[in-house]
């Protein structure tokens, strides 16, 4: 049975030469941002800052393995992306397993079906409309804390409009847009929660000795006294860093930033890779590895400030931030340093770090939706089909995520944490397909050597790590589901 889609993308290509400087290299960065601005909002906002406050200093070290462990399938999947100019479902819809007759057929009347792995995509992307939802919840919070002017309903109503201007500015935006606006978003929230993390050590009250810091980065240390720290610990583990959907969306970033269609006609299965296709291609794989890294950078600190934050103020005194109180208790660890008179500080780089997420996460979220009707076979395979199915999910999938949080749950945490345990159910099956990406798409010519490949196998294993604490949370949950119905 074929498992193509169409060989478009093989065929599209616009041959240049790799930037050799620095410099050159920084111009031609972008997806990493845009990943960035993902991953920041929901579980380092929410998840993060709650595990500092109420295990302290001593997960430190978790906190930035859980960063920078999964660097190396998402750079796995990029490099395939990169190699064949494939998107990232199209790809994944190849690995070797059971499939689904979607009822669709190819030009030449062969049955079209999707894997195994396609399948579990999209049941976890079913519940990223909840936690999509969730995002706009926590704006709305936000604005309604900041602005309270519009009642008991005002969490809702600026929800709906983040959703309308998210939907608005999906509608006519394209990759550029979308850049630069998770660059100014992301930047603006990084740099004060940085800020407020190194300000608070100035505080007598609220500094953290040099020698915790220190021994936070010890797995061994003793300062984890909660009587749930392992389940909190994996909780955070699964929640922070690149997630399930991020690694998903990463490369078809990089595919509209022109990485692979700047490596020139592409090998496919009726030929092989020439010299000059090899060079120029691992010259734009070394700056889609630069770019990765560099958005490791971004949100390791951004997601390490939010853990100080929360271990220095809240762990101490004992908040502990949830449910509809997430935001105003979140915004109570900005205090020590700025004053109660200034908590609108917190609340604009909340409503921006948060809305960034929103705004990505619904951009990328269409891409993958119209994409895999694209796989299935249901969406013509053209580019001009392709944009305009985008357009109309994203506008669609706004206003369900939206609808989720203003006539189903008002719990923002709620929604994002069911996401999050989704995602880590789908982590271990990403890198299951890393490897076999590394092994059997990349041609010879691109594929890592043995320390990247040793690195990846381990990054393999902290995904599976996270997805069994998936699993568990999901079967737990499901228990205590029924024990309420019964």
């Amino acid at each position: 049975m074929r498992t193509e889609s169409s060989d478009s993308a093989v065929r599209t290509a616009d041959p240049t030469e790799p930037p050799t400087t620095l410099l050159g290299t920084l111009k031609h960065l972008g997806p990493g941002v845009i990943i960035a601005g993902a991953i920041v909002g929901s579980g380092e906002l929410f998840a993060t800052t709650g595990t500092g406050a109420r295990v302290g200093i001593g997960l430190l070290w978790l906190i930035l393995l859980g960063c920078a462990i999964k660097v190396f399938v998402q750079v796995e999947l990029g490099r395939a992306a990169v190699a064949t100019g494939r998107t990232t479902l199209d790809l994944l819809n190849r690995v070797p397993g059971p499939r689904v007759p979607t009822g669709a057929r190819f030009s030449d009347g062969t049955a079209r079906a999707v894997n195994w792995v396609v399948l579990l995509w999209a049941a976890m992307m079913l519940t990223q409309l909840g936690q999509v939802g969730g995002l706009a919840g926590g704006v709305g919070q936000a604005m309604h804390l900041a602005l309270p002017g519009l009642g008991e309903h005002g969490p809702a109503l600026w929800a709906t409009l983040a959703g309308i201007l998210t939907a608005a500015l999906l509608w006519g935006g394209r990759y550029r847009l979308i850049q630069a606006l998770s660059a100014v978003l992301v930047a603006a929230f990084t740099a004060l929660t940085v800020g407020n993390a190194v300000a608070l050590q100035s505080t007598p009250e609220f500094a953290l000795p040099t020698g915790d810091l220190l021994a936070g980065l010890n797995p061994l240390n003793d300062l984890v006294d909660a009587p749930d720290a392992v389940f909190i610990a994996l909780a955070a583990f699964g929640l922070i860093g690149v997630g399930a959907t991020e690694l998903v969306a990463y490369p078809y970033w990089c595919l509209e930033k022109g990485y692979a269609r700047f490596a020139g006609v592409r090998p496919n299965e009726a030929s092989a890779e020439t010299p000059a296709w090899t060079a120029r291609a691992k010259g734009w794989m070394r700056v889609m590895r630069a770019d990765a890294f560099a958005a490791l950078v971004v949100y390791t600190v951004s997601t390490v400030a939010f853990y100080l934050i929360g271990a220095a103020v809240l762990h101490p005194t004992g908040v502990h931030p949830q449910g509809s109180e997430t935001i105003s208790a979140l915004a109570s660890a900005y205090e020590p340093v700025f004053g109660k008179e200034a908590g609108w500080l917190f609340l604009a780089g909340a409503v921006a770090v948060l809305y960034s997420t929103l705004l990505i996460a619904t951009a990328a979220n269409a891409r993958m939706w119209a994409d895999g009707a694209r796989v299935a076979g249901w969406l013509r395979d053209d580019e001009g089909t392709y944009r305009f199915a985008v357009k109309i999910l994203s506008v669609l999938l706004t206003a369900i995520s939206v609808g989720l949080f203003v006539f189903v749950s008002s719990d923002p945490v709620l929604l994002v944490v069911i996401g999050g345990v989704a995602q880590s159910l789908l982590l271990p099956v990403l890198g299951v397909a890393a490897l076999w990406m590394r092994f059997r798409v990349a041609p010879p010519g691109l594929r890592p050597g043995a320390v990247w490949t040793a690195c990846l196998f381990l990054s393999v294993a902290g995904l599976a790590l996270a997805g069994a604490f998936g699993g568990y949370t999901a079967a737990m949950k499901l228990i205590e589901w029924l024990n309420a119905a019964v």
